[in-house]
């Protein structure tokens, strides 16, 4: 799968002026971080282009932009997940 980030990017500009210097992936458990940060901007995955919408069962799937303990950041609130099944039979 071959994402354009340049569209991405352009996309997360434009839903938020703010510039983060961290980023976070939560991960299984880790979800409600994404609810206690302030002054969050809230992009859902499938309004940047290339991102999926999360299916999984419990994941939010969504991007925030906001402050943490006086850092701004990039929270991804549920993970993306590719999976891919191959076999290897003649």
């Amino acid at each position: 799968m071959s994402v354009d980030t340049a569209a991405a990017i352009t996309a997360i500009a434009a839903a938020t002026t703010k510039r983060p210097t961290i980023a976070l992936v939560l991960g299984s458990g880790l979800g409600a971080l994404g609810d206690e940060v302030r002054d969050a901007e809230r992009i859902p995955y499938e309004a940047i282009p290339g991102w999926e919408r999360s299916t999984a069962p419990g994941r939010v799937g969504r991007l925030i932009v906001a402050v943490l303990e006086g850092k701004t950041v990039a929270v991804m609130q549920g993970r993306l997940t590719t999976t891919r099944a191959t076999t290897s039979r003649p």
